[in-house]
């Protein structure tokens, strides 16, 4: 087929840029730093929130180790009044057992009868009035939590005071008083809440250094990747990065990043391509205008040997004009910037115009156009694009196919008007030399021609291009099937409402 054309470029920046890139500072932050003050602020919350359990398991558990302590003593006096009451010997020995056997830490135990007077005291505990104590517990109930006081002097205190029965008929009942000096445990508490302090103190230090080092060398592909990117030149578009020595979050990154180069690899090389067809389209009708006019001057001409330079030089302009036409079609068609004038068409009407202004070309080449007009389809459609889309796929079927061949065009609905995008394909099949695998996924770039003997034929490779434009304009999509010898089936979809579809 003739007008094999070229495809769409993409947004490719065609400038060169040899010097150093010129990067705009940007306020804020970089990540690394962005990243070390997260992993501080974690780290230190993190720490901050273990150390502070630490301390308040340590109290708890020093506190529940006293009350157990003060519980097991008065179960151990408890014992002793109901079982000997009187021993007091026995009694004696064990209200000073305690305090006598503990070097740091002192127990104050009183044992007195509910009249007040004492029956048995450690020494010291007259310094510990009874009244400080806290309520006596019953004598069946078992000891609970201690309770904090202070006395005299600011000493700390943990006290219990419970009641217990004398002797097996339970007649007497006694009061026992129990005060465990806490000083030493405090003290302890004091120590660790000033090592506490001092590590929380200099946390945020060794987590923002830490998290700095590491900050570092997280982002350190990612400084990879800016250093190739700034590198990048048309020269060398074929650098590329190594996703294996990435982790694997990063190695995603670094295949896209690559998948970018290769398309923008495969872009210019279509720019430069499309450059040199550009430059060799256009050489041809400036280089016989030149030609025509140098000719023309060498000497006098009649008027009618002028007015032959003429009408060439005039065929020449319009060709140039043509392909000035068409590239500016595809450069808005690719931006946008065409404007579609949809309108209600009658597809078999439309066909019908079409073939009558290609039925000269069609007998002129010995070919037979087989069209089986179908019922009334009308759809919403640029007509004037449509026309101009139809003729160009007509156009090259016909100067493809041999003298003898035939040309069949078929209308399908691809879908019910009431189904969701309802649509419609025509289909412009040949008999003529087709074209190669190879070529098949180029017919739709700009200037390209299968046969690249016939580079001189008229056209200048660019009537698929338009085609696919035109249709890609109208939401809808294009496709070519071709074998070398047997001909070639181009297919154009279109949505029933062009419109509708471009919406949505």
């Amino acid at each position: 087929m003739t007008e094999l054309s070229s495809s769409r470029h993409g947004n490719v920046n065609t400038g060169r840029h040899d010097g150093a890139v010129n990067r705009t500072t940007r306020p804020g932050w970089s990540l690394a730093v962005k990243l070390t003050a997260w992993y501080t602020t974690a780290s230190f919350l993190l720490v901050a929130a273990v150390s502070l359990y630490l301390y308040w398991d340590l109290a708890n558990n020093l506190e529940s180790s006293v009350d157990l302590f003060l519980a097991d003593q008065v179960h151990v006096l408890r014992k002793l009044l109901k079982t000997r009451p009187d021993d007091a010997a026995a009694l004696e020995q064990e209200t000073h057992a305690e305090s006598e056997a503990r070097r740091y830490t002192k127990v104050y135990v009183r044992v007195a009868r509910l009249d007040g007077a004492v029956v048995s005291e450690t020494p010291g505990m007259q310094t510990i009035p009874p009244s400080d104590f806290p309520a006596a517990i019953a004598c069946d109930a078992a000891p609970s939590r201690g309770e904090n006081m202070n006395i005299q002097q600011n000493r700390r205190m943990r006290a219990i005071a419970a009641l217990a029965t004398s002797g097996e008929s339970a007649a007497a009942t006694h009061s026992i008083q129990i005060a465990f000096d806490r000083d030493h445990d405090l003290e302890i508490l004091e120590r660790h809440r000033e090592r506490l302090a001092i590590i929380l103190l200099f946390a945020p230090a060794i987590c923002g250094f830490v998290g700095y080092q590491l900050a570092r060398r997280g982002v350190a592909p990612i400084a990879d990747i800016a250093k190739l990117s700034s590198r990048v030149r048309s020269e060398s578009l074929r650098e590329r990065i190594d996703p294996t020595r990435f982790p694997r979050e990063l190695a995603a990154l670094a295949d896209d990043f690559n998948a970018m180069l290769d398309r923008l690899a495969a872009s210019f090389d279509q720019l430069s391509q499309f450059s040199a067809d550009l430059a060799h389209e256009l050489r041809t009708p400036v280089n016989n205008l030149r030609g025509e006019i140098e000719v023309a001057l060498g000497r006098p001409r009649t008027d009618e040997e002028y007015r032959e330079t003429l009408n060439s030089a005039l065929e020449e302009s319009a060709r140039l004009a043509r392909i000035i036409d068409n590239l500016l079609f595809l450069a808005r068609a690719e931006a946008g910037a065409n404007s579609l004038e949809i309108g209600a068409v009658d597809l078999a009407a439309e066909i019908d115009r079409a073939l009558e202004f290609y039925q000269p070309m069609i007998a002129e080449s010995g070919l037979e156009c087989r069209w089986e007009r179908p019922a009334a389809i009308r759809a919403s459609l640029d007509r004037m694009l449509f026309q101009r889309a139809f003729g160009n796929i007509l156009s090259n079927a016909i100067r493809y196919t041999p003298r003898g061949g035939t040309i069949d065009i078929i209308i399908n609905r691809d879908g019910a008007p009431g189904a969701t995008r309802p649509s419609f394909s025509i289909q412009i099949i040949d008999n003529g030399s087709g074209i190669a695998e190879e070529d098949l996924p180029r017919v739709f770039e700009r200037f390209f021609r299968a046969d690249r003997a016939r580079r001189a034929s008229e056209g200048s490779g660019l009537g698929l291009a338009i085609a696919r434009g035109i249709v890609e304009m109208h939401a809808g999509n294009i496709k070519i099937e071709s074998r070398v010898g047997s001909g070639t089936k181009v297919t154009m979809q279109f949505p029933f409402d062009a419109a509708g579809a471009a919406r949505t």
